[in-house]
């Protein structure tokens, strides 16, 4: 049954933004403005990282431990799929209960956020996994509903490329 629900969801969120772009399009809409500022913020957040990364090494600490094996570059373009499964879902049900019911809209959305957050245990740290838990609702749902959830989902695939190629580079940067 799990294997058979985990099919589900990687079927249907993959299609879920060609099937909107069709049906809905305003809602898998890019705002390329607001990505081209994400994209300065993450610059920035990169440098602020290997900033971190070299304060730990010269205090004799670790820079990061390694990326799970299981994480690939190519596999790193998929991630959108986590958008549309934990995101899209609450916004086409707080649109179907129009502000009414709104303990069930609370209910799926601590739902789809526990579910998100159990899905990156292996981060490996309690507190990453954590921070997790708020990724659904308070980003990905939150910036969906402003800018596009086509912005969100690009957003979030070049949030997860600068994070990985940070952790590959940081050997020969800070060291």
């Amino acid at each position: 049954m799990n294997t058979l629900l985990f099919e589900y969801y990687w079927v249907i969120g993959l299609l879920m933004p060609l099937i909107l772009r069709f049906i809905d399009r305003p809602t898998v809409r890019i705002d390329w403005s607001a990505l081209s500022k994400f994209l300065v913020f993450m610059v920035m957040v990169t440098f602020v990282r290997f900033g971190i990364m070299d304060a730990q090494v010269k205090l004799g600490g670790t820079v990061l431990p390694p990326i799970p094996r299981q994480i690939d570059l190519w596999s790193l373009l998929l991630v959108y799929w986590e958008d549309c499964i934990y995101a899209i879902p609450l916004y086409y049900l707080a649109k179907w209960l129009k502000g009414r019911w709104k303990i069930l809209w609370w209910a799926a959305a601590l739902f789809s956020s526990y579910h998100f957050a159990i899905g990156h245990v292996y981060l490996g740290s309690p507190l990453w996994t954590a921070i997790t838990f708020f990724y659904p609702v308070f980003i990905s749902y939150r910036y969906g509903i402003r800018y596009g959830f086509g912005t969100v989902m690009l957003a979030h695939i070049m949030y997860d490329m600068f994070t990985v190629i940070t952790v590959k580079l940081a050997p020969w940067i800070v060291y």
